[in-house]
């Protein structure tokens, strides 16, 4: 139900927004390993946010990485983390459970035409609304979900993407570039029993 609602009902009114045209749904972290023999023997990591469904030879032999890695030629990068998921109540009939997001987003302001040092409040409280949802029905599995934005964070750019490479390279978060986190919080309600059951598919040549 997550990843539904991430991907039906919040990244098409995301993509709506004249400010957001690279955004991703949730994404998976790769870690690039490199052994370098110069002085010895050392290994480097770096560590950079996939798309989901994406191998590591996509994403490294093919340079795939890239494409939520900000640069100066972007306008704007986003993309969505899943930080928790826990059930909250259950009983025969209903389930509710409650799922944390984060929405990064990255934009290089110049390009966009802002001025201003961070994100203009337009900008920012467009991208809030439409990430505030309420939909019936999700995967078409009878799931309700309703969607809050519970903190923006514009301020503090290694907390935002710390985990990444690219976040310990102060220059993305100083102007031209500016950005946003967003911390949403999600409650679902479900009946179990109108949950499909699970059934093996085709196999995937991987």
């Amino acid at each position: 139900m997550v990843n539904e609602f991430v991907e039906d009902i919040l990244l098409p009114r995301l993509n709506a927004l004249h400010s957001v045209d690279r955004s991703a749904g949730i994404v998976r972290i790769a870690t690039q390993k490199t052994i370098s023999h110069t002085d010895g023997v050392s290994e480097t990591f770096k560590t950079f946010p996939i798309h989901c469904g994406e191998t590591p030879e996509q994403c490294f032999t093919e340079g795939r990485y890239k494409m939520l890695v900000p640069d100066d030629t972007k306008e704007n990068v986003a993309f969505f983390e899943q930080i928790s998921f826990t059930i909250d109540s259950t009983d025969a009939r209903n389930v509710k459970a409650t799922f944390n997001l984060k929405f990064l987003y990255w934009a290089n302001l110049a390009k966009m035409g802002v001025t201003s040092c961070t994100p203009t409040s337009s900008l920012i409280f467009g991208i809030m609304a439409a990430l505030e949802a309420r939909a019936a029905n999700v995967g078409n599995d009878g799931v309700t979900v309703q969607s809050t934005v519970t903190n923006i964070n514009t301020y503090d750019y290694k907390l935002a993407f710390g985990r990444y490479d690219f976040g310990n390279t102060e220059r993305f978060s100083l102007y031209p570039f500016g950005f946003a986190a967003f911390d949403i919080v999600c409650v679902a309600n479900f009946n179990p029993r109108c949950i499909p059951a699970f059934t093996v598919g085709t196999p995937i040549n991987c």
